[in-house]
């Protein structure tokens, strides 16, 4: 994916929401068949999905930075699942890769972190239930309050300490 991104961005004219959102289905089709694009509809037909849903936080919040830069991480969880729901497979890494680039302060789950919160005690996989986000937020908030790190940092330490 990372060397085919630059014509992908190209394609879909550097991701212009307004555009891409109003894409059918018979365009995106046809896109997916141009050098350098992926042949995947599922992803395809997500930059479309992505592109409506982005839309809509930025006409809800006056932009997308600022629906972002609202993110409060007494509420990170509930953000993250918000993305989940609202986009189209924005679950997982792709949402915590996708944030760490946009600038958000955010977690990200390689195996080293999830690693280091089974250590503490947190989870004991990584984190998909209820019951596992709710001890996963909990567990920021602590660590938040007695290190006074950011997420990005405190993502960095978990990981370090096990690899």
């Amino acid at each position: 994916m990372g060397k085919k991104w630059p014509d992908i961005e190209k394609i879909f004219y550097g991701f212009d929401v307004s555009f891409c959102r109003c894409l059918p289905e018979e365009v995106l089709d046809d896109l997916m068949r141009q050098e350098g694009m992926i042949k995947h509809w599922t992803k395809t037909r997500s930059i479309q999905r992505n592109a409506d849903f982005f839309w809509r936080l930025s006409n809800e919040y006056g932009s997308l930075g600022e629906y972002f830069a609202s993110w409060n991480t007494a509420r990170y969880v509930e953000n993250l699942q918000y993305l989940r729901k609202g986009g189209d497979r924005l679950g997982g890494k792709t949402a915590q890769v996708f944030l760490r680039r946009l600038g958000v302060d955010t977690l990200i789950f390689p195996s080293d972190t999830v690693r280091a919160l089974i250590r503490e005690g947190v989870v004991d996989k990584s984190p998909s239930s209820k019951k596992e986000w709710a001890a996963l937020q909990g567990a920021i908030e602590i660590w938040q309050s007695q290190s006074g790190r950011s997420l990005n940092e405190i993502s960095q330490v978990l990981s370090f300490s096990v690899g």
